[in-house]
């Protein structure tokens, strides 16, 4: 296996699985989960019919500020789509955020086995988790996630200010962000502790 990759080439291998997964993720983008539905839909509406970016001062959501402001924005760019796939469109990317993320940590680890850090890109982009919460249910865990996962790599890469700024996008997205704090900070003063 390892040597059908090597030949393979890293490169050849994440644009062919980063295919696969926008292809896997194209016939889920029609569908409309019951929380779509019921309040994604209506939060579109309601910014769609108060002027997008406008809109934003009513207290109409229970989403963080920072998500509606993009949701705002698909309103406003992203018009002439479908509902559905404007919501969609928001979080979509993200997916590719969290696993170029996940590439770069494990290539932290692994730096002269170019295809390892390939093969966890990919690994994010089919879980079935990450694959089925945008593309299927329009949510938007991959936002705060992929920054989280930012976070960690610009860490352990001795980049401090940047892996706190998106630590703190990740908790402007979402409370949950918190839960990674104790690791973050173990890792800060570990490297602290060793001057790097």
């Amino acid at each position: 296996m390892g040597r059908v990759l090597r030949r393979l080439g890293h490169r050849k291998l994440l644009v062919g699985g980063v295919l696969a997964a926008l292809a896997i993720r194209w016939p889920l983008l029609p569908h409309e989960s019951l929380d779509f539905a019921t309040n994604l839909t209506d939060w579109y509406r309601f910014l769609a019919a108060n002027g997008g970016f406008a809109a934003l001062r009513y207290d109409f959501a229970e989403y963080a500020p920072a998500y509606l402001t993009l949701l705002a924005g698909a309103v406003s760019f992203l018009a002439e789509m479908p509902t559905v796939l404007a919501v969609k469109a928001v979080s979509l990317p993200f997916d590719f955020l969290l696993a170029f993320f996940a590439c770069r940590s494990v290539a932290r680890r692994y730096p002269d086995a170019k295809e390892i850090p390939a093969l966890a890109a990919l690994a994010v982009l089919f879980t079935p988790t990450v694959l089925l919460n945008g593309a299927l249910w329009g949510q938007a865990d991959a936002i705060y996630t992929s920054f989280l996962m930012g976070g960690l790599s610009f860490l352990l890469a001795g980049r401090r200010r940047a892996a706190f700024a998106l630590f703190g996008l990740a908790f402007g997205f979402k409370a949950q962000a918190l839960f990674l704090a104790p690791l973050l900070f173990c890792l800060f003063r570990k490297r602290a502790a060793a001057g790097r």
